[in-house]
């Protein structure tokens, strides 16, 4: 046996060309298959888990997909907002709890979510690092956020401009860093929390700058009582302790957007009557998102069962492609098998001798498939994004 290897494995070594395809060969055949099946599984339990764990939520009518994946995995969305006055209103029914969330902008790509305390007790996200959000200007990193960026308590991040072919008319905002989230293997991790009027404040909803009042050649006109400052005014990119009193908004808070709203209902019925409240005579709609998440996996399964009949047929043709090489390399060794016969080897040592060389191909093949699953199982959280983008 131990001349057969040796044989086996100079033969391989000296017709390299052919030993690569087939090892890419068997490895198409032993990894596709399994990373179908591995990428499917992670994202109906990804998805499933992370539906589950909000019961309702209440947005915009149109898309209910959108507004699941707007609100559950920070994907952007052309859904139309809800005003912040909805939130005081769910809060006088006490019907549970709502959580308002509010997205648009990002950071060095990162979605940042404006959001409320209660989000991270519900969705029992830790501060492992630093501290949780205490005023205007702050934010707290998912931990694969810090981990990319390189950021840590203390450092600042600031907003993507809309348009960045038109700084001038865009005013970026520089965030605090207070706090890094622990893990949660999650979209949490892939995401910047402020609160919501931080948030507002970056969507260019509020602003700071200097007095006006008592100010030479900053103020334009007076309309209606209020002072409009001319183009010399300097606004504010940078919420600090000194100049945090100086931003506002201007109008009702009221009528302000939000994307939408996370509600844990305190009981079946309180859930029932939410759901029902918000129903199709409504210009707002409570979705519930595992419902909405199992018509997205139907879909998914059922590409899987369109990629499983494509694999079948690719993978027959190549297993005949590759018995067809094996049974072509035997015949075209008639010579080799003739010298060797002649050595003192049994007519039947070729046969023998590449049953021994399929035999390595499959063992590299095997550990070639499960490196690549291995490294299939580290990005599944990006393969997740691509898909759910």
């Amino acid at each position: 046996m131990r001349n057969l290897l040796f044989l086996a494995v100079r033969y391989l070594r000296f017709h390299r060309f052919r030993t690569v395809i087939l090892l890419l060969t068997l490895t198409s055949l032993l990894y596709l298959p399994l990373a179908v099946i591995l990428i499917t599984d992670i994202s109906q339990q990804s998805l499933t888990l992370r539906a589950e764990s909000t019961p309702v939520i209440i947005g915009s009518r149109g898309s209910d997909l959108d507004l699941v994946m707007n609100a559950l995995y920070f994907q952007p969305s052309q859904l139309r907002t809800v005003p912040y006055s909805l939130l005081d209103e769910l809060n006088h029914e006490e019907r549970g709890r709502p959580v308002p969330f509010f997205l648009g902008d990002t950071a060095r790509g990162y979605p940042v979510a404006g959001t409320s305390p209660a989000y991270f007790s519900e969705r029992n996200l830790r501060v492992a690092e630093g501290y949780m959000i205490t005023g205007l200007g702050e934010c707290v990193l998912g931990s694969r956020v810090a981990e990319s960026l390189g950021l840590k308590p203390g450092d600042r991040i600031i907003t993507d401009p809309e348009n960045p072919y038109h700084l001038a008319g865009s005013y970026p905002l520089e965030l605090k860093v207070t706090g890094i989230l622990e893990a949660s293997a999650g979209w949490d991790d892939r995401a910047i929390f402020t609160d919501i009027r931080t948030a507002w404040i970056a969507r260019g909803l509020g602003h700071g700058h200097d007095e006006l009042a008592g100010e030479q050649g900053t103020v334009l006109k007076e309309e209606k009582g209020n002072l409009v400052g001319n183009a010399s005014v300097r606004m504010y990119n940078r919420i600090d302790p000194e100049n945090r009193n100086d931003f506002h908004f201007h109008g009702s808070t009221a009528d302000f957007p939000l994307s939408g709203i996370l509600f844990f209902p305190d009981s079946s019925r309180s859930e029932a009557m939410i759901l029902s409240a918000y129903g199709e005579h409504s210009l707002l709609q409570a979705v519930e998102p595992d419902k909405v998440i199992l018509k997205l996996l139907d879909t998914l399964f059922r590409i899987r069962e369109i990629l499983n009949w494509v694999l079948g047929v690719t993978l027959t043709i190549t297993t005949g492609a590759v018995v067809f090489i094996l049974v072509l390399t035997v015949r075209l060794r008639k010579a080799e098998s003739l010298t060797l016969y002649r050595m003192g080897g049994s007519r039947s040592l070729i046969v023998r001798l590449t049953a021994v060389e399929t035999f390595i191909l499959g063992i590299i093949s095997f550990l070639i498939s499960l490196l690549l699953l291995g490294v299939t199982w580290l990005f599944r959280l990006n393969i997740l994004d691509l898909l759910i983008q």
